[in-house]
């Protein structure tokens, strides 16, 4: 699925649900499958799941999601669960312009941190140096190639 290891970000930059579900149907068909698949996602997965069973539901025997309830349900929470939207503030937050002046761009993280990245094949048992190492492999924009490069690269 685009974006997913091992496959690179796309050129389109296209991330919305419907893509996903696209990708998971394309995936689907790719690999032989028939009525009788399931098809299992978990947070931003679920929401792909949820639409590639709804554009396509002769394709799957059982559709499993977790963390995510189906759209119809969150926004009627919404519009109508005060709880429900203090819950889910992060979501609005992470949206805005803000959020950048109050979580800083990881490298200021690190700077401030005193981190230095050392070669993962040197280390020689998981500790917090080869932690930190990983940490920011995974968010140096030039070896990306997952979900989150749309989300970091604003």
């Amino acid at each position: 699925m685009r974006g997913y290891a091992p496959t690179a970000v796309p050129a389109d930059g296209r991330y919305q649900t419907g893509m996903l579900a696209m990708d998971a149907i394309g995936l689907h068909e790719a690999l032989g499958g028939d009525g009788d698949a399931v098809i299992i996602g978990h947070d931003w997965g679920a929401t792909a799941t949820y639409g590639a069973a709804a554009y396509a539901p002769e394709r799957w025997r059982r559709v499993v999601t977790m963390a995510v309830p189906p759209s119809g349900a969150v926004g009627a929470a919404f519009l109508g669960n005060l709880a429900q939207i203090k819950r889910s503030w992060y979501m609005f937050f992470f949206q805005h312009g803000l959020s950048d002046l109050v979580v800083p761009p990881l490298q200021a993280v690190t700077e401030d941190l005193d981190i230095e990245p050392e070669p993962l094949g040197e280390a020689r048992n998981r500790n917090d140096s080869l932690f930190r190492s990983e940490l920011l492999l995974a968010f140096d924009a030039s070896k990306r190639t997952g979900r989150f490069n749309f989300v970091l690269d604003a």
